[in-house]
């Protein structure tokens, strides 16, 4: 493959990306290429060297996104990270998609569930009105709605290890796929 072909199929993958990025990652590319070449090596051996292009790419993205998500924690920046990995291989469809979904559901139990407690004392009301027997579950309610805010307070916890797990799994996910590659 030539130097052209192949910067041009680096460049044609890494659109997605913002342009100061594009091209100081088409600027390194060039240099791996002069570099080489002043060590005589062809254009041809370069490029084996280095790699499938498209798949250079798509490390490449999935690197931006990852630390998109490291720099700017925020739901949607996770989800286009996983993403990005799914789209390196589908070994990552069942390795990375089932424990972000996983713990999707698990975080919005956490949550339903502590919603729940806390506004026992409003649904035993609704349920039961105000009568003795409200007034003799009352303390329960009262104790469930402490339970509720440990519940919650739990849930935000685990929301920010959770994140902080799943960039670190897409990391790992990320070299593991680069030492296979390779």
């Amino acid at each position: 493959m030539s130097k052209k072909d192949y910067l041009t199929t680096i460049a044609d993958n890494i659109r997605k990306l913002p342009k100061d990025e594009q091209n100081e990652i088409m600027m390194e590319y060039e240099e791996h290429f002069e570099n080489a070449k002043l060590r005589g090596r062809s254009e041809n051996e370069i490029a084996q060297k280095l790699g499938n292009p498209k798949l250079i790419a798509q490390e490449i993205i999935l690197q931006y996104k990852i630390t998109k998500a490291e720099n700017q924690p925020s739901f949607n920046n996770l989800y286009k990270a996983v993403l990005a990995t799914l789209g390196l291989g589908i070994v990552n469809l069942l390795g990375v998609l089932v424990p972000f979904i996983a713990g999707i559901v698990v975080i919005a139990a956490l949550f339903i569930g502590s919603v729940y407690l806390l506004l026992s004392p409003l649904l035993l009301l609704i349920q039961d009105g105000f009568t003795a027997d409200f007034a003799i579950k009352l303390p329960t309610a009262i104790g469930l709605v402490g339970f509720g805010l440990i519940i919650l307070l739990g849930g935000i916890k685990l929301t920010t290890l959770g994140y902080r797990g799943m960039i670190a799994y897409l990391n790992i996910n990320r070299e593991w796929i680069r030492g296979e590659s390779k």
